[in-house]
């Protein structure tokens, strides 16, 4: 069923929060489970809001649809998922989440913007995004430093992308990664990405490495008019990139 907040749905740092004492919210298996309601207008709102400081925190199975009134996205520095700015999550899972058809209606601005959006002033550690599905995101025109999945400043350690579907990515790229305070353990791979928009992966600005990231078993279909599966400056002991398909049907 559907699950209506007015001013969207927080989640806390939880208080004692450990590897042993873990938050869990999770749909029924087989059950299509909706959030519905955003934070409204202003900067860093959404429908979801992972504060500063949350830990051992999992969100599994949930839906958000752009497509519902009440899930419009109001402001820059925002997505239907955003990250309290200050940073210091830690231990966080999004699995199985489906977030889809935010066409360019869905947006009433287009300002950094993403799908999961994630600026930072302090370091995320272990965050893991997987098996989640990013359907038709299209946020209007001209565009601003965004993708599906979009982190912005400070410093990942333990960043790990893994088997995610994006389908119907315009005006976006699937993943957007600005950082210049450092990638440490960076695992991107068992994607499947087909892009409408400049690339599939864009190290946006510099990329600093502060070891190997890697990039392997992915598959990427850049149409439209994407051109590049992978682009951005990267420094440090840069990317492992190995064992991907990347096809494009229009720059053969």
């Amino acid at each position: 069923g559907s699950y209506k907040q007015a001013l969207g749905f927080d989640f806390p740092a939880f208080p004692g929060a450990s590897a042993v004492n873990t938050a869990t919210f999770k749909a029924a298996v087989g059950a299509v489970v909706k959030l519905v309601g955003s934070s409204g207008a202003g900067s860093y709102v959404g429908v979801v809001r992972i504060a500063n400081g949350a830990s051992f925190l999992t969100l599994q199975g949930f839906d958000i649809d752009g497509t519902l009134p009440e899930n419009k996205i109001g402001g820059s520095y925002s997505g239907p998922i955003v990250f309290g700015s200050a940073g210091g999550q830690s231990n966080v899972t999004l699995r199985d989440l489906r977030i889809h058809d935010f066409a360019a209606t869905a947006w009433t601005t287009y300002t950094y913007v993403g799908g999961i959006y994630i600026q930072q002033s302090a370091t995320v550690t272990n965050l893991t995004i997987e098996g989640c599905r990013f359907e038709n995101l299209a946020p209007p025109s001209p565009f601003h430093t965004q993708g599906a999945i979009s982190t912005r400043n400070g410093k990942f350690s333990g960043l790990r992308i893994l088997g995610n579907r994006f389908v119907g990515i315009k005006g976006m790229e699937p993943i957007q990664l600005r950082n210049s305070a450092g990638l440490e353990n960076l695992v991107i791979a068992n994607n499947f990405m087909v892009s409408e928009y400049e690339g599939a992966v864009d190290f946006y600005g510099t990329a600093v490495f502060i070891n190997p990231g890697q990039f392997v078993y992915n598959t990427v279909v850049l149409t439209g008019a994407a051109s590049r599966g992978i682009a951005g400056t990267l420094t440090g002991p840069a990317l492992d990139v190995r064992n991907n398909i990347v096809f494009s049907t229009t720059n053969l």
